[in-house]
C-alpha cells in the first residue's frame, strides 16, 4: 500500500481517512475601535462625531455674570490668594468665585493678609451692584483709610516724625 495518497495522511488508529482538502481559514473582519457616537474627550475639548474628533466650540455666554453671594450684576470671576508666612511653615489659600463689587471687596478685606492688589483693582472698576432689595450681601465695611487702626497709626507716625524733625533742626543748647 502506498502511503502517499493525494497528500492526505491516514492515522494508524483510524479506519477511514478524510481526504477532502481543508478550506483556507477566512480572516474575521476586524471591527473598528469602539467609539460611541457623540462622546466628549476626557478633557472636554473634543467631540467624537462618529468619524473624527472635532474641537468643541465654547458655549456663548447667556448673559452677564451674577454674584455668587447676592446675585447682583455686574460681577466678574475673581481669584483671591492669601499667603500667611510663619517662621517655619507657610500657608497659601485660594478663593475663586464670581463676585460683585461689594461682596468681592468684603472677601478681599476679610481673607487677604498679604494681598493680590490686581484682584482688588478689578473689583473696584465695576459699577455699583444692582441687586434685589432683600438680597443678603457681604458688607465691605468702612473704607480702610477711615478705620480707627489706620487713623491711630497715622497719628503716631505724624507725632513721632514731627518729634524727630524738631529735634534734628533745633541746635543743642550749651
Amino acid at each position: 500500500m502506498d502511503k502517499n495518497q493525494g497528500g492526505a495522511d491516514i492515522p494508524a488508529s483510524s479506519s477511514r481517512a478524510d481526504i477532502s482538502p481543508t478550506p483556507a481559514p477566512t480572516p474575521a473582519p476586524t471591527p473598528a475601535p469602539a467609539q460611541p457616537q457623540g462622546q466628549y474627550s476626557p478633557d472636554g475639548r473634543w467631540w467624537w462625531n462618529g468619524t473624527e474628533w472635532v474641537p468643541v466650540q465654547a458655549p456663548a455666554p447667556t448673559g452677564p455674570a451674577a454674584c455668587m453671594v447676592c446675585g447682583a450684576t455686574p460681577a466678574i470671576p475673581v481669584t483671591l490668594r492669601s499667603v500667611v508666612a510663619m517662621v517655619v511653615v507657610g500657608v497659601t489659600s485660594t478663593f475663586r468665585g464670581v463676585y460683585c463689587r461689594d461682596c468681592g471687596l468684603a472677601m478681599f478685606r476679610k481673607r487677604m493678609i498679604a494681598g493680590n492688589l490686581g484682584a482688588r483693582a478689578q473689583l473696584m472698576r465695576l459699577a455699583a451692584p444692582m441687586r434685589n432689595p432683600g438680597a443678603r450681601y457681604l458688607d465691605p465695611g468702612r473704607p480702610v483709610f477711615l478705620r480707627a487702626g489706620f487713623i491711630v497709626s497715622a497719628a503716631v507716625l505724624l507725632i513721632g516724625g514731627s518729634f524727630v524733625i524738631v529735634s534734628a533742626t533745633t541746635p543743642p543748647t550749651p
